[in-house]
């Protein structure tokens, strides 16, 4: 960890091999790395450490740390190294590129992609100037990041869903975006409460006279993906989407 942390596994696989360490073992590494960690190895750990506690103050130093190591040299991250952070050191990185960071200034696409780091509510204020754009392209650059929230913050997914509804007018690009974006979202997320969003959401699709065979399909991994949480729900919408 002090001297080689390259050696070791990175992101989920490096969390794992964590979590396989005894207790003793595990006080050990987070002690080093917090003490000596270097390079942008260990993100997962911060998730180990409160951030208040008798740790905070080599939280913070640890951190500041990473950051540094982690930029590129145009001082962004790039969010797969993100997604490893603890929320509050996510939101933190999410702020500084859509705020902060003058090489995403002109990058609009790239640069809305981190406000998916942010909670739900601060995310939409952030985008909001590009929800109304008039450019169906860059009204999608905002919603993608939107729903994606719901990977970190299970509980936005109720808000997700309804502000795919309240879109259901939207071009079918777009629609096809926000489709692909709940499709990408882990199982975990879904709920039983959730799916009837979700069917309203297909429900909105399937009405669209502008509606492309892309589209269809997208909602159609959707829908399968679904299956495992109600099969009789997946059953239903599947044979609503054939038909």
């Amino acid at each position: 960890v002090a001297r080689a942390p390259t050696l070791l596994p990175h992101g989920q696989a490096g969390h794992r091999w964590f979590l396989r360490l005894d207790e003793d073992d595990r006080e050990r590494v987070l002690r080093a790395w917090l003490a000596r960690g270097f390079g942008s190895w260990g993100a997962f750990l911060f998730r180990h450490v409160p951030p208040s506690g008798p740790l905070a103050a080599e939280r913070e130093a640890a951190f500041a740390r990473w950051s540094i190591a982690a930029r590129s040299q145009h001082g962004s991250i790039t969010p797969a190294l993100l997604v490893d952070l603890p929320a509050d050191l996510r939101a933190r990185e999410g702020r500084r590129h859509l705020s902060a960071l003058a090489a995403l200034a002109t990058r609009a696409e790239e640069r809305l992609d981190y406000a998916r780091f942010l909670p739900f509510s601060e995310a939409k204020e952030a985008v909001r100037a590009f929800l109304g754009h008039p450019e169906g392209e860059q009204r999608a650059w905002a919603l993608r990041p939107l729903i994606g929230i719901a990977r970190f913050e299970p509980a936005s997914l109720a808000d997700a869903l309804a502000l795919v509804h309240a879109r259901k007018f939207e071009q079918d690009p777009v629609r096809l975006v926000m489709m692909q974006a709940l499709g990408e979202l882990p199982l975990r997320v879904f709920k039983p409460e959730h799916l009837e969003g979700v069917g309203r959401c297909v429900e909105d699709a399937l009405d669209a006279a502008d509606l492309s065979p892309a589209t269809g399909a997208a909602a159609e991994r959707l829908i399968v993906r679904l299956f495992r949480k109600d099969a009789a729900w997946g059953a239903r919408w599947l044979a609503r989407l054939l038909g």
